[in-house]
């Protein structure tokens, strides 16, 4: 495939499968993942201070000639074809990128509004779970797969949308829509992680949550149910994700959360509470197929 530009952008939210689907990317092109945070432009030391102050802030403008400029300079230095550039807080600058770098090639992405909001509390949040909690990051979810929708709508991307899922399905899809030969992949995963291969993890990070935390999320959520019909989700009970296929994902996601809970410093005796309670509905529903 003939490129008109060095660079391929991967639009999507954070905490929604962008370093693996990054790393395949990468795969496919011989391109240039920054040896920073999780592969992420943003984190490179020049430009840091720029893109990680305020990074999401509604009225935040960066000067994209010179970042543009530092990454030219590592892409020569790697030696690399492509620069893959995946920090999710572009995609509250969609158009200043595409008309900096002209010619670029992109993918735009987004994953379940549970699996994403599961993932921020276990990453970000530091107190207990709150009903004002999961409704500040269902109402997030909400705002960021608005600017994913339209990044999609812009200039004809419509065909360059996926999801998280459908790419653990079927890499190829990103072969498909870019042009690109299909190559064999090693998964690298997170720097933190044992994973060795494409996994979808959904199931792993919903688990984390509780029914009745899902049900509250689910109250955000029902507010913007054609946000959820455009990228093909809809709304869900815990128990409509549970299979006995799916057993060592629920296992992980149990076990996901109880490690959180200790991180936060909840009691034992709480800690114990919650997993008894949880895994009973767990198990009950399974066995009760």
């Amino acid at each position: 495939m003939n490129r008109k530009s060095n660079y391929i952008f991967f639009f999507s939210p954070n905490n929604s499968g962008t370093t693996v689907i990054s790393q395949y990317l990468a795969s496919q092109v011989d391109g240039y993942l920054p040896d920073y945070g999780n592969n992420e432009g943003q984190y490179i030391p020049e430009v840091k201070k720029i893109m990680r102050k305020n990074p999401w802030g509604l009225d935040v403008k960066y000067n994209w000639v010179f970042i543009k400029s530092i990454w030219d300079e590592y892409l020569r230095r790697s030696k690399k074809d492509v620069f893959i550039e995946a920090s999710p807080p572009n995609i509250m600058h969609f158009d200043s990128i595409m008309d900096t770098f002209e010619g670029a090639d992109f993918i735009v992405s987004i994953s379940s509004p549970y699996a994403q909001i599961a993932s921020c509390i276990y990453n970000y949040e530091s107190q207990a779970i709150t009903k004002d909690i999961l409704a500040s990051r269902a109402r997030d979810w909400l705002f960021k797969a608005e600017l994913i929708r339209g990044i999609a709508e812009a200039r004809a991307a419509r065909g360059r949308l996926i999801t998280y899922e459908k790419f653990c399905e079927n890499p190829k899809v990103l072969n498909n829509i870019l042009g690109l030969n299909v190559k064999s992949f090693d998964v690298q995963g997170k720097k933190n992680s044992s994973i060795s291969s494409i996994v979808d993890l959904s199931k792993k990070n919903i688990s984390f949550l509780t029914f009745t935390e899902i049900d509250v999320v689910n109250s955000i959520l029902v507010e913007r149910v054609d946000l959820l019909d455009y990228f093909g989700y809809e709304l869900l009970r815990g128990k409509d994700l549970i299979t006995a296929d799916d057993l060592h994902l629920l296992h992980s996601g149990l076990v996901r959360r109880m490690q959180w809970e200790n991180r936060i410093g909840r009691k034992n005796k709480t800690i114990t509470g919650y997993i008894k309670r949880h895994y009973s509905e767990l198990v009950g529903l399974i066995f009760s197929r």
